[in-house]
């Protein structure tokens, strides 16, 4: 059983029964996933970003008069060439006001590691990756900003672009795809449930003692039917966003796979043989029913032996990865080193 249902103690079962209803449902479930939320979440981005305190946007207008003045005043001293234009000129005195902003970061991340408890001279992966963010941005600039360029342009080129495609999904192979498709089984499992009508009459109860205005045959309905179609439309776009092939997916069939995993699960078959517990088993399912993460059903291969094959090799991906995790250096360097590197 889901330890999101709390109701009954039942395993989950598939009911056939509900299928058309939740089948009817799919539609709405799918635009509101994929359209709709995708296009909230857009506007809430851009509104945050352009309700940042004023005196922040004081101080980047700020900066950005010193940089045309500067920039301008170097026009008229030194008239750009046509391989040096105005525009570069305003990028290389923009690195210094990266630089800055920089600083006030790195001021940031110390106030924030003295707040956690860290000691003096720990910090986290992430923030040493911010500072050294800002320093390439810097870096970069200087670069754009000058007619020959630094003469490091291709080493720190090579570094920025290594690190975006590592932290771009878009690039990842298919080990760490294989990560990420485990990482969503185990929200999804935690989350999708089958209810049962015990499970809906409870929640019915629940919600009248909370307002006796609610409609509660709507509430039954949406528990028994919109409920289950949203999380397995949900549980597939999350897959859907590791690996393109899981589109392929009934949605229906993913919420099935989920609802019937159990969270405390090692991934092992039942007594009678059917592989349906645990997340790494389900998602193996999953992949091997679509081709996803590079899992196919071989010739001469029967499902269940695929589905073995698949959840061995997700495993075995893991464990390396929290090797590897395990074996990065305890200590790491600041970010403090060439801020004011001369422009060649």
């Amino acid at each position: 059983m889901n330890s999101k249902t709390t109701a009954s103690t039942a395993k989950p079962t598939r009911d056939r029964a509900r299928q058309e209803e939740w089948r009817s449902r799919v539609p709405e479930a799918r635009r509101i996933v994929e359209d709709v939320a995708p296009a909230i979440w857009d506007d809430v981005a851009a509104s945050r970003i352009e309700g940042v305190p004023q005196p922040w946007k004081e101080l980047v207008a700020a900066m950005r008069s010193e940089v045309y003045a500067e920039a301008e005043k170097q026009a008229k001293d030194r008239p750009p060439s046509e391989d040096e234009t105005v525009e570069q000129l305003r990028g290389y005195y923009w690195a210094f006001k990266v630089g800055r902003v920089g600083d006030m970061l790195t001021y940031l991340l110390r106030t924030i590691r003295q707040d956690i408890g860290f000691e003096e001279g720990a910090t986290l992966a992430s923030m040493v990756l911010l500072e050294k963010a800002t320093l390439q941005v810097d870096l970069e600039l200087q670069d754009g900003g000058s007619k020959e360029g630094r003469e490091d342009r291709d080493e720190n080129r090579h570094r920025v672009l290594e690190a975006l495609k590592a932290l771009t999904p878009r690039f990842d192979d298919v080990h760490m795809l294989r990560l990420r498709a485990l990482q969503v089984a185990e929200s999804s499992v935690k989350m999708t449930r089958i209810p049962s009508d015990d499970d809906a009459e409870a929640s019915v109860r629940a919600i009248a003692e909370l307002d006796d205005r609610i409609d509660l045959d709507r509430h039954r309905d949406f528990i028994k039917h919109e409920q289950p179609a949203m999380l397995g439309v949900l549980a597939r776009s999350w897959l859907v966003e590791v690996d393109e092939a899981f589109a392929n997916l009934d949605p229906l069939v993913v919420l099935e796979e989920f609802a019937e995993a159990q969270t405390n699960a090692r991934g092992g078959k039942v007594a009678g043989g059917d592989g349906r517990i645990g997340s790494v088993r389900a998602v193996a399912r999953l992949a091997v029913m679509c081709g996803a993460l590079g899992f196919q059903q071989q010739d001469g291969e029967d499902f269940d032996a695929a589905v073995d094959r698949a959840r061995a090799n997700l495993l075995m991906t893991r464990s390396r990865f929290r090797k590897a995790l395990r074996a990065f250096p305890g200590s790491l360097e600041s970010a403090d080193d060439g801020r004011d590197t001369s422009c060649t």
